[in-house]
């Protein structure tokens, strides 16, 4: 009979691609509850595992962390019932993008046939106008850090490392609302509240990092630039909050509760790592 399967926080993060931290979190909201051994380690079973996948599915079709929480207390996922809904947010995708083309091939036969789309096709093309537009204009911000290859490589390495991207950006979605929860309350950036948030934001920035680390730096110099380029791109979070977030990294590195930076970035934007400093 097979053993049943006995595996370590960092197990779990490194077979799964989910960051320990994220882990914790979904300990901490009661989603997940892993047993302990005697030196307080955690230790996730194969029912664990189905809980994470649970999880993972009830994120990627758009529930927020808490909502996941109920939804979990009222019944339980079986396997087929898991992997049916995972096919169904795949398959929705996919019939997104195929309602998208049909809509303009649609389009040009009726322009080609000298007849004006109806009000209904109107409104679905002027949405898939503005999604279009939103990626360009997200383009041209990029393009003053980046060239086109480099956003192309980003952009294959970012697929390969978070496959379900509305997971990555529910989960800053989600923690830029408790920064600002945090900032309308005046939680002072040196109380251990706001310094937890960091903590967060560095484990939410950590993956990004290393997909490929000689470009982080100038992610950073982008955000700390970002009233240079708002005006072509809504950036993901306001510049107060940023500010924030700085100020509470540094409280936390002072307090030494967050470790210091790898690196600084110079005038032109490049990284110096500490073995280039003299």
């Amino acid at each position: 009979m097979k053993a049943e399967p006995s595996l370590s926080i960092g197990d779990v993060s490194r077979r799964t691609r989910l960051s320990e931290r994220a882990l914790r979190l979904y300990e901490a909201e009661g989603l997940v509850s892993p047993s302990r051994t005697a030196a307080g380690r955690r230790v996730y079973s194969l029912a664990d595992l189905r809980r994470l996948q649970q999880v993972q599915i009830l994120r990627r079709a758009g529930y927020a962390l808490a909502e996941i929480r109920e939804l979990l207390k009222k019944r339980n996922f079986d396997a087929g019932e898991v992997i049916s809904l995972h096919l169904g947010a795949l398959k929705a995708e996919r019939d997104a993008l195929d309602r998208s083309i049909g809509l303009l091939e649609g389009a040009q036969a009726r322009l080609d046939a000298g007849t004006a789309p109806d009000a209904a096709a109107l409104c679905e093309l002027i949405r898939l106008a503005e999604r279009t537009m939103e990626e360009e204009q997200w383009r041209k911000a990029l393009s003053r850090y980046w060239s086109d290859e480099e956003q192309e490589r980003w952009k294959e390495a970012f697929n390969c490392a978070f496959p379900n991207t509305s997971c990555v950006e529910q989960d800053w979605a989600e923690l830029v609302v408790r920064i600002e929860v945090a900032m309308s309350k005046g939680v002072p950036p040196g109380h251990d509240e706001a310094i937890e948030l960091a903590k967060h934001w560095m484990s939410l920035q950590e993956p990004f990092s290393r997909v490929l680390p000689e470009y982080w730096p100038r992610v950073v110099q982008m955000y700390a630039e970002m009233d240079q380029w708002s005006h072509l791109a809504t950036p993901p979070f306001s510049k107060a909050v940023l500010d924030y977030v700085k100020a509470s990294v540094a409280a936390g590195r002072a307090k030494g509760e967050i470790p210091p930076s790898k690196y600084a970035i110079d005038a032109q934007g490049n990284p110096i790592f500490p073995e280039q400093k003299k």
